[in-house]
């Protein structure tokens, strides 16, 4: 995993924007059961190829993170986020692989957002005024 996309500032908060709210009757599963499923599925290669399919498609609606971020990227973060304890797995509705699922499309989602508030606006050259550029002198010199 990329260190550009650890949790460090402006990040951290971004698994709380699209949590899947619990209702009653949810089982929560424990972060030994994710940490036991997290094993089970790395010894699954089927399912580990199938959840990086997903992830390119996940990728594919997020331009923006398509040249950050790599499918395995995505599923390695989610995967974390899930063993870590910052997303839950509510195993009485889903499966641990809907699960992941869940994760890797919030997660995007998020950080997508995330990068379009950073992103500097993209200003075309024929957009720009005629510049004067300074002489040694210190006096404008008209373009």
């Amino acid at each position: 995993m990329d260190k550009e996309h650890t949790d460090d500032e402006g990040t951290a908060e971004l698994d709380d924007l699209d949590a899947e709210p619990t209702q009653p009757g949810d089982v929560l599963a424990s972060l030994a059961e994710v940490e036991e499923a997290i094993k089970a599925l790395l010894n699954d290669g089927v399912r580990v190829k199938k959840l990086t399919g997903v992830a390119v498609v996940v990728l594919r609606t997020k331009p923006r993170l398509q040249r950050q971020y790599e499918p395995e990227d995505l599923l390695q973060d989610a995967l974390t986020r899930l063993g870590i304890g910052k997303r839950s797995w509510v195993k009485s509705r889903i499966d641990f692989d809907q699960a992941v699922i869940g994760v890797m499309r919030s997660w995007a989602h998020n950080l997508e957002k995330q990068n379009k508030r950073k992103e500097v606006p993209l200003v075309l050259e024929s957009e720009l005024r005629s510049v004067r550029l300074p002489l040694k002198t210190g006096v404008l010199n008209p373009c």
